[in-house]
């Protein structure tokens, strides 16, 4: 195909298909429905609107760098899990409102139909939205990465020069070129600038901790997957990711042991416990992206503990993966995985510890004029997982409750006070003495200031014992 065609706009359409219908019921409804934090997630065509940001080229520039339009394209397939993640609450709560709906009829009560007033969107709608960006961001990322590089103009008007001048000026005119300038769109090509919003981090982060946790809770499924997903990914030691066509090919420095490795580790190891999703780490593992993506050295940025002080303590175990240049979540986790060229294996041993139980992934993209300035040459955006196997939300403010034991579930419940206290105190030597004194019937105080706690606990003769606990 002559250059100038590959290079032309793809001008294909692409218009969110789902109207903007929120996902939050009217109030009817909201009062009845006990689905948790569903109606307060992002309404459902949010991640197609989004994608349709990301795929669809400015209109006016005539041409826009292919590595632009790649992490465009990447962007969108990795909106796709949360795209997914939206149908299936939705049918979920399309079945309860169908649900109420026949208590409505069965009982003879003539209130409004739930479904009706809700006006969610159809299945098909949402299924058909989901595919039609899937093959969108694959057309565009092998478009993107068909694209040459700009020629020298000298030696190809050269060259050039010496066929029948009028065959030549009148093909190259189809695309506005002439022999003289017979690809003026490699002057023309601009950074594409993508939006401002690429991605929602929740909803990423929670796409990350799930292939994760596929790693760790079924690791010889996973293994197996593994090496019949990436069996033909390796030529030599070059890499071609599976995860989307049009993917761009790497040189690794070990090929496919990496990945042997990988498995053979994989398969000797037992069932892991699932990490859970800790959005109070989402700032510091942001902020650690935001630090490298502005030239800072790895060694120089800040500690997590000091990232984690507006928010909470950590205990026992605590470390960060760093990756660069990959988007998809299946591509993150994976690439982490493979550790390529560390003989330690340093995430993998880290993602693979048993000890360790939250987690929270963040991504940071890197603006083009920066790529070239930091360490490396980074190039694409800069993916940070933080994990933890302990975790203390901080409270705000300080803090004084107390309540006379025992702790009955149904009549004498635990004051919502003391629980939020007890989950902040970053001992458990020090909650296992308060929940123990009110096991027994003692009178339990706690009085907690932001960087420690008094307990004192009083005998029903009146004996009281005082421990203090501090922290950073």
């Amino acid at each position: 195909m002559c250059k100038e065609a590959i290079r032309r706009r793809l001008a294909w359409p692409l218009s969110p298909s789902l109207s903007a219908r929120p996902l939050s019921p009217p109030l009817p409804l909201s009062a009845f429905l006990t689905t948790g934090p569903l109606e307060d997630r992002t309404p459902p065509c949010a991640p197609f609107s989004r994608a349709a940001a990301l795929l669809t080229p400015d209109a006016s520039k005539k041409a826009v760098d292919s590595e632009g339009m790649r992490a465009s394209a990447e962007l969108a397939a990795a909106a796709l899990p949360e795209g997914e993640s939206h149908l299936e609450k939705v049918r979920k709560l399309r079945a309860q409102m169908k649900s109420y709906d026949n208590e409505l009829t069965s009982s003879g009560s003539k209130g409004a139909s739930l479904s009706a007033q809700a006006s969610l969107p159809p299945d098909a709608e949402m299924v058909a939205t989901i595919e039609h960006v899937r093959e969108v961001a694959t057309r565009l990322a092998i478009a993107a990465h068909a694209a040459p590089e700009p020629h020298d103009k000298r030696a190809t008007s050269h060259h050039l020069g010496k066929i029948d001048e009028t065959k030549v000026d009148e093909r190259l005119g189809r695309f506005g070129g002439s022999l003289d300038d017979p690809f003026p769109l490699d002057d023309a090509i601009d950074d594409h600038t993508l939006p401002a919003e690429t991605h929602d981090h929740h909803e990423l982060s929670l796409s990350v901790i799930e292939h994760v946790n596929r790693l760790r809770t079924k690791p010889q499924e996973a293994a197996a997957l593994l090496r019949k997903r990436m069996r033909d990914a390796f030529d030599g030691k070059v890499f071609t990711p599976p995860w989307l066509k049009g993917g761009k090919s790497v040189t690794t420095k070990e090929g496919a042991k990496a990945l042997e490795d990988l498995c053979e580790r994989l398969e000797r190891t037992p069932p892991l416990n699932a990490l859970e999703h800790l959005p109070a780490l989402q700032g510091a593992a942001m902020r650690l992206g935001e630090e490298l993506a502005a030239g800072k050295e790895r060694k120089s940025c800040s500690a997590i503990e000091d990232r984690l002080k507006t928010v909470g303590t950590w205990s026992g175990v605590a470390g960060e993966a760093v990756m660069y240049g990959v988007r998809l979540p299946e591509a993150i986790v994976t690439m982490m995985m493979l550790c390529d060229g560390d003989a330690t294996r340093k995430n993998r041993s880290f993602v693979l510890n048993p000890d360790v139980k939250f987690a929270c992934f963040a991504s940071t993209e890197v603006e083009v004029k920066k790529r070239t300035a930091l360490s490396g040459g980074v190039h694409g955006p800069i993916g940070v997982l933080s994990l933890l196997s302990h975790f203390y939300p901080s409270l705000k403010e300080e803090v004084s409750v107390e309540f006379q034991g025992p702790v009955e579930k149904r009549r004498r419940p635990m004051p919502e006070d003391m629980a939020r206290v007890l989950r902040a105190i970053p001992s458990d030597e020090a909650c296992d003495l308060a929940l123990t004194a009110l096991a027994k019937g003692k009178h339990l105080k706690l009085d907690y200031k932001l960087n420690s706690v008094v307990i004192t606990v009083t005998d029903s003769k009146g004996a009281s014992q005082v421990s203090r606990l501090k922290w950073r």
